[in-house]
């Protein structure tokens, strides 16, 4: 991904004026944060490289990737926003590292393809309606570690 398609402030990336039909992104490896909607509504996108800096993916970042149908998420990842993958409809598989705390409310929302979730023995916290809509999910595995 060339620099001049992303805005940096603070370790975040934010995407402006990038052509929203691309099919693969890479993020660079100094990022820690990626933005609200930075990727929202790429309905082409098909695969993302997420390096081992970004801790956190913030709300919507994925929102409406409906080509997206997997995504591997590095050990360095805690937080899962609000609604990050809501409506990536084609999306058949996540791997959620042992890293991840905390699921956002909605983060999962409509992903009409994900078939299965387990769910890290680390994760604290499952927010309100996370997996609304996932109609195909056949099996999801909550470890005892979750409080709320």
């Amino acid at each position: 991904m060339n620099t001049d398609l992303c805005q940096y402030d603070e370790k975040r990336i934010a995407v402006s004026n990038m052509d929203k039909s691309v099919t693969h992104i890479v993020i660079p490896k100094d990022v820690k944060r990626i933005k609200e909607k930075a990727f929202c509504g790429y309905a082409s996108l098909q695969k993302i490289e997420i390096p081992n800096s970004v801790e956190e993916i913030c709300s919507s970042a994925f929102e409406g990737c409906i080509s997206l149908k997997s995504i591997q998420l590095p050990n360095s990842v805690t937080r899962i926003g609000w609604y990050v993958f809501k409506n990536c409809s084609s999306l058949e598989n996540i791997i959620i590292p042992d890293s991840v705390e905390q699921v956002g409310g909605f983060a999962f929302e409509d992903c009409k393809s994900l078939k299965s979730v387990v769910l890290p023995n680390t994760i604290k916290e499952i927010e309100w309606r996370a997996f609304k809509g996932c109609t195909s999910l056949e099996e999801i595995v909550i470890p005892v570690s979750v409080k709320k």
